[in-house]
């Protein structure tokens, strides 16, 4: 009896590794766990905690120049309605190119999108109104995702992947090398730790956007960032940031996000798929505006918009001029150029 109720055990062990559990916990819930084949190609939505026999859908949503294909379980339907009764765990398989079914999984064919190109390099200048310059390089693998930033005056950081992580660590000219550490989750980075307990959460929409890093909130409309908001309170201080995004017709179609590029999340602002969704047009126009709450007396808000042109060629983007100015435009602080390199 003991060598069959250890037996029973082992079988069970071994399928709760594969199958992710032979019965449900004591909650009476079970969890869908959902990724891609390639999460540079597509993104999933849908999974997570549900109680026994709970209805729920799933979808599959691809980059631009890729279609999913089918679940892992040979099921073509996207999105997908299933029935969660025991541990499920199904990966989205996507392909290159744009025929098959499209983002919705329906049998419309994609268009208007041509396969993107891989980044391999990104310089930055910025000028600064007084005259001065500084340069920022942003390196990049062949999936798209950042292995090296560096500033002129020798500095930067250096990034390492693995399957569960991205380990960020800083150089300058001493070869200093504190570190920082992205978690990631079915492709995607879930958090950050900085160091000394300070961790930010990222979190995402149900359908794949990224809407909040630590106190950073991100707002989409119809899949575009369309606003990034910024609050803080420090004992008798408050503050508030806010940047409202407008769009033209300048698309990306690159292997890189350019979009979050000029978010620059504490430098690090391209990873390419690890973000959730990617925003295929790039803003035109970016207005910001912050001010400091001090004892209840709101200071004076200050205001300064970014404006964007692009330059393309062989309908690939080949440079980016960002200008800032103040409010009403009459006073320039800064030119960025994004020089894009493949």
């Amino acid at each position: 009896m003991k060598n069959i109720l250890k037996l029973g055990l082992m079988a069970c062990l071994a399928t709760a590794f594969v199958f992710a559990g032979c019965k449900k916990d004591d909650n009476n819930n079970y969890t869908v766990t959902l990724s891609a084949n390639n999460a540079e190609w597509g993104v999933v939505a849908g999974g997570g905690e549900f109680a026994d026999g709970t209805e729920i859908q799933i979808m599959a949503t691809a980059n631009s120049g890729y279609h999913f294909e089918k679940w892992s379980d040979d099921d073509t339907n996207n999105p997908r309605t299933i029935t969660v009764n025991k541990n499920i765990a199904l990966i989205a398989i996507f392909a290159e190119g744009n025929g098959g079914s499209n983002n919705s999984g329906n049998s419309e064919t994609v268009t208007g999108d041509i396969l993107p190109k891989k980044v391999t390099k990104i310089v930055k200048t910025k000028e600064i109104y007084k005259g001065s310059k500084s340069v920022r390089t942003y390196l990049f693998d062949s999936e798209g995702k950042i292995t090296k930033y560096s500033k002129d005056d020798n500095s930067g950081y250096t990034f390492e992947y693995s399957v569960n992580s991205i380990v960020r660590t800083f150089f300058d000219g001493n070869n200093r090398g504190e570190t920082s550490t992205f978690k990631i989750e079915n492709g995607r980075i879930v958090s950050i730790d900085q160091g000394g307990g300070k961790v930010k959460e990222y979190g995402y929409s149900p359908d794949g956007y990224l809407i909040s890093i630590g106190n950073e909130k991100y707002t989409y409309e119809s899949g575009l960032l369309t606003k990034d908001t910024y609050s803080e309170s420090n004992n008798n201080t408050e503050y508030y940031w806010e940047a409202k995004y407008t769009y033209g017709s300048n698309h990306n179609n690159l292997n890189v996000d350019l979009t979050l590029l000029f978010v620059e999340f504490d430098d690090e602002g391209v990873f390419s798929g690890l973000y959730g969704n990617r925003i295929k047009l790039l803003p035109s126009l970016i207005e910001e505006s912050d001010y400091q709450t001090e004892n209840g007396v709101k200071g004076d808000v200050e205001y300064q918009k970014r404006e964007f042109t692009y330059e393309y060629s062989s309908e690939y983007i080949t440079k980016i001029i960002e200008k800032e100015t103040n409010e009403d435009g009459t006073k320039v602080l800064y030119n960025n150029t994004y020089e894009i390199f493949y």
